[in-house]
């Protein structure tokens, strides 16, 4: 004969037991249900900065307003412990926002990051940064 039907005990009041019966495919569904959840996991993360560089009392021009560069990386997460396969590409998104427009420094800066969940372990990030792009106009800037 066959046991569909799993038996937890519990303490309930008193010393007392009390037993719960649960149908196995039902749990099967949970287990299932929560087993692709956890396989399709997205989360992301955010923030604001005012300049990459001190500003002080500079004189700037905008040259490109609201310029946007997304970048990627690899990670593998083993619950609490996560292992980048490359480094994050921060420092990268910064100067392709500069060398694009020809800039001196970036204000305005808005960041966040998404992650992807692959094969459970696995995991895509990516970061976006959106930002000012400006040019000195006195000579304190690059060149």
């Amino acid at each position: 004969m066959r046991q569909s039907c799993l038996i937890w005990i519990t303490a309930a009041e008193s010393r007392k037991t009390k037993v719960i019966r649960a149908p196995l495919d039902f749990l099967r569904l949970i287990a299932g249900l929560a087993l692709c959840f956890a396989a399709s996991c997205a989360s992301a993360s955010g923030g604001f900065s005012v300049s990459n560089v001190p500003m002080e009392s500079r004189r700037f021009e905008v040259v490109a307003p609201g310029e946007e560069a997304t970048l990627s990386w690899w990670s593998l997460d083993l619950g609490i412990l996560g292992l980048p396969l490359s480094d994050p590409p921060v420092a990268r998104a910064e100067q392709l926002l500069l060398s694009r427009t020809d800039g001196d420094a970036l204000i305005n800066l808005r960041y966040w990051n998404d992650r992807s969940v692959f094969l459970l372990f696995v995991n895509r990030q990516r970061f976006h940064l959106k930002a000012d792009v400006v040019r000195f106009t006195d000579d304190g800037g690059r060149r």
